[in-house]
């Protein structure tokens, strides 16, 4: 008969858990109270060599404080004692089973199961307590802490994101991910070889982060484990140590001696600390340092249990649940910093907060024990199933009503703290819901859980009711899906498969046959550029067909990067009239084809007039231009080209944009971003711009109320009586510009026009105007002028004897109605007729053309 080979346990490993949590504990106390620790992973603000050798033991006013803020530093190491010990027990666990081959569905779900359960209920706790108790926003419900959720912290914003304890949690789920790999690798190769090959690796990630090729734009964040591969070796080597000593128990060898583990910790130890004062020494001082102390940990573990036995149930009680402790401890004591100034008070709340870490932790995990347990009994009976339809009804119909919430910032997160709760439980009670069985029950659960994430998470100032409408369909492809697939696992990953490419070709079609401006990019952005003095400009040379909106044209730029014809600097004869026009998108033109904008037609009609003259229009109108941008424009055109008059073409809103700075307009169109790429094509995306329209509209639809979306686009803050936005401040802006574009003119001879173009609600009937606010009475003569922008900028050009068309009139009276386009404020091809024969008309009658 066969005797069960017996799995080994040492009761050292709690203890090395033990010890290191203690000394994590003792450092964020520390940081508290006095100065953070330096030289554990070196960062970009690291103190000169000289600095970093004096300040080797922290200042204090006596010996016992600096010993206090030095234990407090050593501290800080502790993670990696835990990093060490989690390879350690996975490779001796996998080393002692019968079957060499690892599966890694069991391996992947038991680790899971191991740090999830806890992670998320404190997770819970965290945001709940830093929400209503100490207004904490950090921890608002958002996509970021739905990827903290899940442990995903792999971005400089999440590393450290709401806790920064939490970033072990990433860094361990990377090493859970590689272990089945290294485990192999380990066996293949044998413990020298594998730890030898891992100490490259690590040393070749760390050596990369401090040359700076690293994805993180933080070298601490990449020195401390944001990527695994720089705390590889430390995991590697519990592994290979596993390896050792489990062939040293077989062979019924003892435990080095203890004198000499402590002799070899203490040196490796220092020289561990010597090399983390030098940047090449961090290649290796983490390894060294954890190995350290990992050897001192042991023989204090050694020390407590021959001459303080009465310690060793405590010691190993808090490793066994210093788990629980590391993720719960750290918020708490930040909350309670920012909020308590009087030291002795912080002191006591402080270590207050350290002694309830452990029966709080100690309470969470055994609650989240039960509801485990719970969830791991047999397949759910008629009772279960009744209990899962009425939490997922109740979700649902929360969901609904999550619009009507008082807007009070409390009730409103209690309410989304209620859904939250409410989503987990369906989500625990899908997964224990048969896979074939009780269609209706998967379809309410999984769209009561997906509409929830995608809430409260996610897409947060989209309709619920909009939400639920999508889970709804995916939750049925997902359980049609169950009555075929092997598996829940293999459902779902054909769903979201079939999901994902579904998205990725809706999103395709969009950008090529339908595409829509988002709000940090315009339309023209491919077209545009940085400019030096301009601040934009159109690119030289391009032939672009533009598509967007409503609007889909060819826009060219001749080698000067105007939407012009090619121009020679030099004019063909002295007989030849130039006119110089320089304005926005009504002059570029946008939506119309060069032929048809009124410059084009302004030449055209000239050189009809003057057919024994060479006429030349030179268009310098560029998308968005305004004040800021045509001053500069005009400055370097005008001594170019000499021009005989100029004509800018002065659109409503520039009294809007005179005081737009040079960053809000490059970030307005797309040239600038502080945005990584990733989250740049997101904001791109044309399925979320189209969910912003169709959102607006249900909007509008279930509450019966206009949203304020085409008051704006139609630019009725400028017609406003009470409006702040012809302010002195502004008013003097644009006296000022306008002067020194009259100025520039006039050094050079060259006769200066202002082209007045009114809104579209100045002109078009409310039927040609598709945003038109149809509840809001725009007549309204005591809160609307409609001449307002007029007034203004008439009162302007009269003090500075500038010339004004007002194109308001004519294009009323156009013949063919509308001369704007319905979806947006610029002039279609009618617009564009009536303002080239206006110019026309005004400069004949002004003798300009003589």
């Amino acid at each position: 008969m066969n005797t069960p080979k017996k799995t080994l346990y040492f009761d050292w490993v709690d203890a090395l858990k033990a010890f290191a949590i203690l000394g994590i504990l003792l450092n964020h106390f520390e940081e508290v109270f006095g100065p953070m620790v330096w030289f554990t992973n070196p960062s970009e603000d690291w103190p000169g060599l000289s600095s970093r050798v004096q300040n080797i033991i922290p200042a204090g006013q006596n010996w016992l404080e600096r010993a206090f803020y030095m234990l407090g530093w050593l501290g800080d190491s502790g993670p990696g004692v835990f990093i060490l010990l989690s390879g350690f027990g996975l490779a001796l666990s996998a080393l002692q089973k019968p079957d060499t081959r690892m599966n890694l569905g069991a391996f992947y779900g038991k680790r899971l199961k191991r740090i999830f359960p806890l992670y998320v209920a404190i997770h819970i706790l965290t945001i709940a307590v830093g929400i209503l108790v100490f207004n904490r926003g950090s921890a608002d419900l958002n996509l970021m802490s739905l990827m903290s959720f899940l442990g995903l912290r792999f971005t400089d914003s999440l590393f450290f994101y709401i806790n920064p304890s939490w970033w072990f949690i990433w860094l361990i789920l990377q090493l859970y991910i590689v272990f089945p790999l290294l485990f192999k690798m380990m066996k293949k190769l044998g413990v020298l070889w594998f730890f030898m090959l891992t100490l490259g690796f690590t040393i070749l990630s760390r050596g990369l982060g401090l040359e700076g090729f690293r994805y993180s734009d933080s070298l601490y964040f990449w020195m401390t484990g944001i990527f695994f591969g720089t705390r590889l070796v430390e995991f590697t080597l519990g592994m290979a140590l596993a390896a050792v000593l489990l062939r040293r128990e077989e062979a019924g060898k003892n435990m080095p001696r203890l004198g000499h583990i402590l002799a070899f910790s203490l040196l490796i130890y220092l020289l561990g600390l010597a090399a983390s004062i030098f940047w090449l020494g961090t290649l290796v001082s983490n390894l060294l340092v954890t190995t350290g102390m990992c050897g001192l940990f042991y023989v204090a573990w050694c020390a407590v249990k021959k001459y303080l036995a009465f310690l060793t149930k405590p010691v190993i009680w808090i490793g066994v649940n210093s788990f629980g402790v590391f993720l719960l401890h750290q918020a708490p004591i930040n909350w309670t910093v920012n909020i308590i100034e009087n030291p002795t008070l912080r002191f006591l709340a402080v270590s207050l907060i350290l002694v309830l870490s452990f029966p709080v932790a100690l309470i969470i995990e055994k609650l989240v024990d039960r509801v485990v347990a719970y969830m791991e009994q047999g397949n759910a009976g008629q009772e279960r199933q009744r209990a899962a339809l009425i939490t997922a009804v109740l979700l649902i119909a929360g969901l609904a009503l999550l619009e009507c919430i008082p807007s009070s910032r409390y009730v409103y997160h209690a309410f989304s703290a209620l859904l939250l709760g409410l989503g987990l439980a369906a989500l625990v009670m899908e997964l224990k819901t048969p896979l074939k069985q009780h269609f209706l029950a998967h379809v309410l659960l999984l769209t009561g859980f997906i509409a929830a994430v995608a809430r409260l998470f996610v897409l947060s100032s989209v309709n619920s009711m909009y939400l639920l409408v999508v889970a709804g369909g995916i939750a049925c492809v997902m359980a049609l899906f169950y009555r075929w697939a092997k598996s829940r696992l293999w459902a779902w990953m054909l769903s979201f498969a079939l999901l994902g490419g579904g998205v990725l070709f809706l999103e395709m079609m969009l950008r090529m046959f339908k595409p829509l401006e988002t709000p940090d990019r315009w339309g023209e952005y491919p077209a545009l550029q940085i400019h030096p003095t301009r601040i934009y400009s159109l690119k030289p040379n391009v032939n672009k067909r533009l598509k967007y909106n409503n609007y889909n044209y060819r826009l060219k730029t001749n080698s000067q990067g105007l939407a012009s014809p090619e121009i020679d600097v030099e004019r063909p004869d002295a007989r030849t009239l130039r006119i110089l026009i320089a304005g926005d998108a009504f002059s570029m033109p946008e939506g119309v084809p060069y032929e048809s904008s009124y410059p084009a037609l302004l030449e055209k009609s000239l050189q009809e007039q003057l057919p024994s003259r060479t006429v030349q229009v030179i268009n310098g109108g560029v998308t968005g231009y305004g004040p800021n941008e045509t001053l500069p424009q005009l400055a370097e055109l005008i001594p170019l080209y000499r021009p005989d008059i100029v004509i800018y073409q002065f659109f409503v809103n520039e009294f809007m944009e005179i005081s737009l700075s040079r960053e809000d307009r490059l970030y307005n169109i797309g040239l600038l971003s502080n945005r990584s790429r990733l989250k740049r094509e997101i904001a791109r995306s044309q399925i979320l711009a189209y969910k912003s329209v169709y959102q607006r509209e249900l909007n509008d639809l279930i509450k019966r109320k206009e949203s304020d979306w085409g008051y704006y686009k139609l630019l009725m803050p400028l017609y406003e009586k009470n409006t702040d936005i012809y302010q002195s401040g502004n008013i003097q802006k644009m006296e000022g510009v306008l002067a020194a574009m009259k100025n520039i003119c006039e050094e050079q001879n060259a006769a200066f026009l202002m082209l007045f173009v009114p809104g579209q609600v100045e002109v078009s009937a409310p039927e040609d105007i598709a945003y038109y606010p149809q509840r809001r009475n725009l007549n309204d003569t005591a809160l609307f002028d409609m001449k307002l922008p007029y007034k203004e900028a008439s009162a302007i050009t009269d003090s500075l004897n500038i010339p004004l068309i007002n194109m308001t009139p004519a294009l009323k009276s156009g013949p063919e109605q509308p001369v704007y386009f319905p979806a947006s404020w610029h002039w279609n091809k009618e617009g564009h007729k009536v303002a080239a024969e206006v110019v026309a008309e005004e400069l004949k009658a002004r003798g300009l053309l003589k």
